[in-house]
């Protein structure tokens, strides 16, 4: 959201106009059509301090937002205030470069679908209509920095896969109370619970201290915990 944010408002036809006043522009019709209200049932605006945030990719968009995306008509009921939009406050003779840079953006994203590219595409032609499918996809989106970085494998909606380096017991285990978390690890059929030492004579070990099976029976037992 970010990225469609600043492609969009250099386009604008005030260069004057502040941060706030253009994201409140470009929100206002998709609020509008949504009813979509803040927690204290009102309808959503976004202040100065908000707006930073989401721009410097420090906060998500807001979840009521999102939600509003499986509202019935959403996307028609936007259509008529985006339009109004894009008229009013882009410069038109600009709009093509937008196109090219938000398709820029677009195939850039690792965290969007090849398919939703693909209808992206289909779009370009028709300006307004692929504003509007953009600035969807862009809801879609976490906007947060994370989202950029090639760890993210897929994402769609609050879903998402990511590739994570460092200490998985760590992730699994000391921060429960941050990000409460379930891990997986691999075993044996038996789930054998022993682990024979090389300092104990034996050729083989049931499990073997190197694998995350031995080093989660290892923490185990560390913690205090019985292997019964």
């Amino acid at each position: 959201m970010a990225y469609f944010i600043t492609a969009l408002k250099k386009r604008a036809i005030d260069p004057s106009i502040t941060d706030e006043e253009f994201v409140r522009n470009l929100f206002t019709p998709y609020i509008c059509a949504g009813n979509i209200k803040d927690k204290n049932r009102e309808r959503l605006d976004l202040n100065k301090s908000r707006v930073s945030t989401l721009l410097s990719q420090k906060d998500d968009v807001p979840t009521a937002m999102r939600n509003a995306l499986s509202s019935y008509g959403i996307s028609e009921n936007t259509k008529d205030g985006f339009v109004a939009f894009i008229d009013d406050t882009l410069v038109q003779e600009q709009l093509p470069a937008l196109i090219q840079e938000i398709s820029a953006i677009v195939n850039s994203t690792p965290t969007m679908s090849a398919e939703t590219k693909q209808r992206l595409s289909r779009l370009e032609n028709n300006v307004t209509d692929y504003l509007c499918a953009a600035f969807f996809e862009a809801i879609r989106l976490d906007n947060r920095i994370t989202t950029a970085a090639e760890n993210y494998l897929w994402h769609r909606g609050t879903n998402s896969l990511q590739l994570i380096t460092g200490d998985l017991f760590k992730y699994g285990f000391g921060n429960r109370k941050k990000q409460p978390s379930i891990v997986v690890i691999p075993v044996n059929t038996s789930f054998d619970t022993h682990i024979t030492w090389t300092t104990e004579g034996a050729e083989a070990p049931i499990v073997s201290p190197t694998t995350l099976h031995g080093k989660w029976i290892d923490r185990w037992t560390k913690a205090g915990n019985t292997i019964e």
